[in-house]
This record gives C-alpha cells, sequence and structure tokens, in this order.
C-alpha cells in the first residue's frame, strides 16, 4: 500500500528480480500519486486496483460508478477492467494513452454509443468484452484500429449491425461469445467471413435450433461450439453446417428431450470428436431411459470424452456400452451426479466381458444407489481370457447386486465351455493368464531375478506361456528352475491354487 494506493503484487516477481518494465512501472505509479498535477492518493485507491505479474500489469477499476474512463492507470496498462460502471458513451480516441492494452473489459457500462474513433491506437489488443451493454448499433468500423483483436464477447444482435463493407476487420477473430438472438433463428451472416473462428459460445435465446441455425458456420474452421438457452428442440439436421466440429457442449438444456437431442447427433456419425458433454440436460419431458438404439447416436461417432453428468437419466441399456461401434475410442466417460438408476440390465446380448471403464462406471452408479442397485449379467457368452482379467477379477471383489450370486457359464475364446466359473477357479484362471515368452534379455532377466530370489518367484517369472509349449521349447532360464530343491513341497500337492499353478503347468510341459 502506498498512501492510498491498492498495489497487488507478486512477491517472486517484483523482489528482489525487478525488471525494467516493472521498475518503470512502479515509478510511474509512484510519481502519479505524489506529483501536485494529478489527482490525490486517496481517490486512486477509490477507483482503481492494480496487479503486476510478469509482462503483465492489470488494473482494474470495476464497480466504481466511475463516468469516464480514468486516466490513473500506468501508461503500460496490459489489462485494463471498466465493468459494471456508468461510461454512457465512450467518445473519439477515448484510450489513445493506454496503447499497450491486450485485454479490455468494458462490459455491464451502460454504454449506447462507441465513437468509431474510440479504439484507435490499441493496435495490440487481443480480447474485448462487450457484453451487457444497451447498444444497438454501430456506428462505423470500430474494429478496424484492432489489428490483433482475436477474442470477443459482444451481443449477436449488435455484432449483426456490423457495417457490411468492414467485415474484414473480423477476420482474425478466433473465439467468439455471444448472447440473445439470432431473432430469426439463424446465426448472423458476418460470422461467415470469420476464416480463422474456431471456437463459439453462445447463449441462445430462442426454443428451437433449426437446420438453417448454423449456416453461416459452414465455411468456417469451427470445432468447439457450446449452446446455452432454453432449447427445446434440436431439427434432425441442425449441426450438418458444422463440418469439422470436433466438441460439442449443450450446458443446461433441461427443457430438452433425450430422444431428440440424441438424434440430432446423427450428423456426427463415423466422425472424430473429442467431446460431447450433455451435462444437466433432459429435466422436464419424463424421458428418462437411454436405449441401446438411442445410445447408438452416441456409439457410431469416435468420440474422446463423454459427460452425461448431473441429468435426470434413470436406466441405460448397458448393452448399449457393449455394442457402440467407436467404443475404443472413448477414453473418459463423467456420470458424477446422475440421478439414481433402479437396475441395470443386460442379460442375453453378446457380451463377452465389460472393460475396466465400464465396471467403474458401475460402480459409481451402485454407490449413487445407497448400494443396491442389482446388475444382470445372466445369458452372455462371457469369456475367461488375459483380456478379461480385469473382469473376472471384477466379479469376485465387487460389492455390487449380481444375479446368480455372481457364479456364471466361462466360455474360452474359440467358443469351447470349459467350466462353470466359481471363485476359486476364476483365481486359477487369472493365474494361468501368462504372457507369451520373448526370449530376449529383459524375459531372461526376469527369470534370473526369480531364481535368485525364490520368495515371490511364482509372480516374478509370469513372462512364460506354457500352455502349448515342449520340452524343447522352454528356454534355459527356465530349465533351470526344475532344478530348484525348493519347489519340491509345492509338486507334492494335488490342489490348484496360486502358490503352485505355475509349477504344475512347468510340470506338464516338461513331459510333453
Amino acid at each position: 500500500m502506498l498512501d492510498g494506493l491498492q498495489l497487488v503484487t507478486e512477491e517472486k516477481y517484483l523482489i528482489p528480480n525487478w525488471n525494467a518494465w516493472e521498475a518503470f512501472t512502479l515509478l510511474e505509479i509512484a510519481i502519479k500519486l505524489f506529483s501536485d498535477k494529478k489527482i490525490h492518493a486517496e481517490e486512486l485507491h477509490r477507483h482503481c486496483d492494480i496487479t503486476i505479474r510478469v509482462k503483465e500489469l492489470r488494473c482494474d477499476c470495476s464497480s466504481r460508478n466511475v463516468t469516464f474512463i480514468p486516466a490513473e492507470c500506468p501508461s503500460n496498462t496490459t489489462d485494463l477492467l471498466l465493468m459494471k460502471n456508468n461510461l454512457n458513451s465512450l467518445g473519439k480516441k477515448i484510450f489513445t494513452r493506454y496503447t499497450q492494452l491486450r485485454y479490455l473489459d468494458i462490459s455491464s457500462c451502460n454504454i449506447s454509443a462507441i465513437d468509431k474513433s474510440a479504439f484507435e491506437k490499441l493496435t495490440l489488443l487481443t480480447e474485448l468484452n462487450l457484453f451487457d451493454n444497451p447498444m444497438k448499433t454501430f456506428q462505423g468500423n470500430i474494429f478496424a484500429p484492432l489489428d490483433d483483436l482475436q477474442v470477443l464477447h459482444i451481443s449477436h444482435d449488435l455484432l449483426s449491425t456490423y457495417p457490411r463493407e468492414a467485415w474484414s476487420d473480423v477476420l482474425n477473430l478466433t473465439k467468439v461469445f455471444t448472447y440473445g438472438g439470432p431473432s430469426n433463428g439463424s446465426f448472423a451472416e458476418i460470422f461467415s467471413v470469420m476464416k480463422n473462428l474456431h471456437y463459439f459460445h453462445c447463449d441462445y435465446e430462442g426454443y428451437v435450433i433449426h437446420n438453417y441455425t448454423f449456416d453461416s458456420f459452414k465455411r468456417t474452421p469451427l470445432k468447439y461450439l457450446c449452446i446455452n438457452g432454453g432449447i427445446r428442440e434440436i431439427e434432425i439436421d441442425t449441426s450438418a453446417p458444422l463440418e469439422i466440429l470436433s466438441s460439442l457442449s449443450t450446458l443446461g438444456q433441461r427443457f430438452s428431450k433425450l430422444s431428440n437431442t440424441l438424434q440430432a447427433l446423427r450428423v456426427f456419425e463415423n466422425r472424430q470428436m473429442d467431446e460431447l458433454d450433455l451435462s444437466d440436460n433432459f429435466k422436464s419431458y419424463g424421458e428418462y431411459v437411454i436405449s441401446a438404439d438411442l445410445f447408438a447416436y452416441i456409439g457410431n461417432i469416435c468420440v474422446k470424452r463423454l459427460s452425461l453428468r448431473d441429468n435426470d437419466i434413470r436406466l441405460i441399456d448397458a448393452s448399449a456400452f457393449q455394442k457402440m461401434k467407436y467404443r475404443n475410442c472413448l477414453e473418459t466417460l463423467d456420470l458424477k451426479d446422475l440421478n439414481i438408476l433402479s437396475f441395470l440390465n443386460i442379460r442375453n446380448n453378446k457380451i463377452a466381458y465389460l472393460t475396466t471403464k465400464e465396471t467403474d462406471v458401475i460402480e459409481v452408479l451402485f454407490e449413487k444407489s445407497n448400494r443396491t442397485m442389482p446388475v444382470l449379467l445372466e445369458g452372455n457368452p462371457l469369456v475367461c481370457t488375459c483380456a478379461s482379467l480385469d473382469f473376472v477379477d471384477w466379479l469376485f471383489t465387487t460389492k455390487v447386486k449380481l444375479d446368480s450370486n455372481g457364479i456364471y457359464s466361462c466360455v474360452e475364446s474359440d467358443g469351447n465351455i470349459t467350466i462353470n466359473v466359481v471363485c476359486n477357479q476364476l483365481q486359477i484362471m487369472r493365474i494361468r493368464c501368462i504372457t507369451t515368452f520373448v526370449n530376449n534379455e529383459w524375459a531372461s532377466y526376469e527369470a534370473t531375478v526369480g531364481i535368485e530370489h525364490f520368495i515371490g518367484l511364482q509372480a516374478k517369472i509370469i513372462v512364460i506361456s506354457l500352455e502349448s509349449i515342449t520340452k524343447s521349447e522352454i528356454p534355459q532360464c527356465v530349465m533351470q528352475m526344475v532344478l530348484l530343491d525348493a519347489n519340491d513341497h509345492i509338486r507334492k500337492t494335488d490342489t490348484l491354487n496360486e502358490n503352485n499353478i505355475f509349477w504344475k503347468t512347468l510340470e506338464l510341459a516338461m513331459k510333453r
């Protein structure tokens, strides 16, 4: 604090390693404070807070009821925050003092007019926020001086009035945030010239998104779209113009219909996408079940991240996940804060096993149901192979209520039924799931370590498949183990368990 000026700094940058830029900034502030020609320190404190970081100086004059652009901030201010004031209008060349600005926020400032030269000299400005001002139309091409403008926050209806002959002023925009509109159901034509636009976030005003709503984006490189609002219907080909979209977010659409929204995803079939975020949707129309057919509209998209969190969905047909065309694409499935599922019925499908991602989701839903949700698995050709190892483990460790007491038929990968699976038998199969031996230095090292440290040998030596190997094919490092006296007591027992299954299998291989 310098005599009334609230100066916020980050110590690790300013003391003791000030650079010339920071030293000049602090000197300029001090001159303003103590110069007889400048305002008093008490007035400056009332208006603005200053924060200094490396190559950034933020002057925050928000919510101070100012009616003018403050002249108290250092001339090398990079971020100027003026939101929630009463500026009324912006006159000619009103920001020429702040030629180093990169960020300017004049949202909620009751601005009704902006002179076309107001932003002159702001050639470094990259982000401008004009949200929540009563201005209805532009008085000329006010963005012309903003050569580096990349991010714009603006009313959709105001943006739609920008002079057509000056549309080249928005060519460099990469991100646009809008609210309100479009009044005619179609986004403004000015978007069609934004050849660098890849991110669009809008608060949509209407109830219906039409097939023509996004026509202006057809030739843009738009990749990320986030829509907020009270949307109740999405026409089936709404997203058709968004030819390279990779991330779609429809947050807070509480009045949207589950069946309608998912069917509208069909235009993305066979497309690679980074994210589908359908959070906080589907709460007003009584559609609370995602069938396999409905989920197919998602499953037919190669999507990495899927969020269905905070919805009123009560039942998801789990066979839908199994039937996903691009299930291997899915890396993250977010069902947090999903309402309670009463049960999960995936009986009589063609499910060989569930992946770890799928069983993790089931665990979350089970906990959300106060540990009452049953999972029905009967009638599926479950396999007991190395690929299903984690699923087999899950069957015996989960607290989820399984039908048939968790005892199912186990099928080998060639389709031959081998055993009725019970707990101890599955444990044996886990031990038998041994990766194929690779005759290289790593495998030899593992075997050597196992021999030298006999305790825990079985765990260390699981690098060799002995199911179909002959004696002549057994590596020399394994043959050495036959000579170990320590395994005699293991061979004397006839009961297979995790302590001797390796040795029994090795013994059989030695007899071939």
